[in-house]
């Protein structure tokens, strides 16, 4: 039987699966999102629940033949990201993000190193307004990495270098129009795109704008059913 060895990763989910044991979603360096069946880990008595937690980098082995994996062994890969609050909030975020967006068994070696960076920063306490942008950043690897990068460049019908206090329409699947006064879109300023390219997003107005565009661009790609975390965030702020 095939057998996965030791591979860094990071549990996104889990939920109960018969009696004794739970479906886990993690997030892997080398293989993207796998899903594998960890039986007998909601024993009282299980070596492995204690080990199996959000945030904690670790070091899995899986045997079988996909979809659905069996968990053979389970590291520590070094401490655990200790979340509160609101940056709990932001990490409970960004896994159903990744449970309901990545591709299963795609490798996103850029978006792992990114989304591991990010559980760094936010173990740091509370990161005020630093947290907006992070996010962001977060969304915008995650949209590149999934074929969706933003144009951050040009008007789309012109080719004309975006200004940073124009007026524009951002249209998902295309990029930035001119402003015509009603339309379809996410209206924005260019600075706002401007910034999200640069990586400098410090004026409010830019960090709201950039908030909405990203909701959209996701919101295409999430469907109907909303996110279980985003209300839980709602109701937090």
């Amino acid at each position: 039987m095939p057998r996965t060895r030791l591979q860094p990763a990071y549990l996104l989910h889990h939920r109960p699966y018969r009696e004794t044991s739970s479906i886990l979603e993690l997030f892997t360096a080398e293989y993207g999102r796998v899903a594998v069946v960890a039986k007998g880990v909601r024993r009282k008595k299980s070596r492995l629940q204690p080990l199996l937690q959000l945030y904690r980098p670790l070091l899995l082995s899986w045997r079988g033949r996909g979809p659905l994996y069996s968990l053979d062994q389970v590291e520590e890969n070094g401490a655990m990201h200790s979340l509160a609050g609101i940056s709990m909030m932001s990490g409970f975020y960004i896994n159903e993000l990744l449970v309901r967006l990545l591709h299963h068994e795609e490798a996103y070696p850029a978006l792992y190193a990114t989304y591991e960076l990010l559980l760094q920063q936010l173990s740091q306490g509370d990161l005020g307004a630093e947290l907006e942008w992070l996010l962001r950043q977060f969304e915008l690897r995650l949209l590149h990495d999934l074929g969706y990068a933003l144009n951050l460049e040009c008007e789309v019908e012109t080719g004309e270098v975006l200004r940073a206090e124009q007026r524009y329409h951002y249209l998902p699947e295309q990029g930035a129009v001119y402003w015509q006064g009603s339309g379809v879109g996410v209206p924005l300023h260019g600075a706002t795109l401007l910034g999200l390219a640069s990586g400098e997003l410090s004026e409010p107005r830019s960090r709201r704008e950039a908030k909405r565009l990203m909701r959209s661009m996701l919101a295409s790609l999430l469907g109907d059913k909303p996110l279980n975390s985003r209300e839980l965030i709602r109701q937090m702020m």
